[in-house]
């Protein structure tokens, strides 16, 4: 490992150290009741910290990852392409399966809105 690969590395240990240990701080001091959040906010407050979570779990799958390349040049993707085919059925608007006459329930298939007036 050259001198810039350990700095670099170094760098990224002690961001990722700190994401962790800032992330779990706040959410221990909201769990234990010291962190309070306006009900206008819990959505907000919510979403931020599915933020936080994914970025932590980034982290930690970059740092237990089983493969890394051995050196700087970059490994090549995977270029195996891989199709799915699937058929889709538009049901007909006219028929119901149950028997029913469609007009009966206040739909008209044929008109543009699909309601009749009554």
């Amino acid at each position: 490992m050259n001198e810039l690969e350990r700095y670099t590395a170094e760098r990224q240990f002690w961001l990722s150290v700190i994401f962790l240990v800032g992330y779990f701080t706040v959410l221990l001091l909201f769990m234990l009741g010291f962190g309070k959040i306006p009900p206008d906010y819990k959505e907000a407050f919510s979403g931020l910290l599915t933020l936080l979570t994914g970025g932590g779990l980034t982290i930690l799958y970059f740092w237990f990852q089983r493969t890394r390349p051995s050196n700087s040049i970059s490994v090549e993707p995977n270029t195996t392409m891989t199709t799915t085919s699937s058929a889709t059925v538009t049901p007909n608007p006219g028929v119901t399966t149950d028997g029913n006459d469609p007009s009966s329930f206040g739909i008209d298939p044929s008109g543009p809105g699909g309601i009749r007036d009554r």
